[in-house]
């Protein structure tokens, strides 16, 4: 999803996220486990303003920082590419369901039995 804006981004081997350079995170992954069902989870920093990410350790990171694509595209002069939410959901789905090869459908389309035991399971 960010390669498709213009961002080289990547996993590093024992550091959870996606990263675009060694010290800049643009993603945070994770998982929640509640009544034996496991959620997961993530987070693309699209166009958040990272002001206060300077006031913490990310993640327990030292030395690392978040960062947001808005400032990784016009860092790279690639300012008119639309990376709001907005712009980035479909970008996001498209590419999940390609590397993931799966079927992305929206919650509305699942069955109304599947709906109400997904429920049921969050409460």
């Amino acid at each position: 999803a960010c390669a498709r804006v213009g961002v080289a981004a990547e996993a590093i081997s024992g550091f959870p996220g996606v990263w675009t350079s060694p010290r800049e995170k643009v993603a945070a992954l994770g998982t929640h486990v509640k009544r034996y069902v496991t959620s997961h989870g993530f987070a693309l920093n699209c166009t958040t303003d990272m002001t206060w990410f300077r006031e913490i350790v990310p993640c327990g990171l030292d030395g690392r920082t978040a960062v947001s694509l808005q400032t990784l595209v016009a860092r790279q002069g690639h300012g008119d590419a639309a990376v709001d939410v907005e712009a980035m959901v479909p970008t996001v789905v498209g590419s999940f369901a390609r590397v993931f090869g799966c079927d992305v459908r929206p919650l509305e389309e699942v069955s109304p039995a599947t709906l109400r035991a997904i429920h049921e399971l969050c409460e």
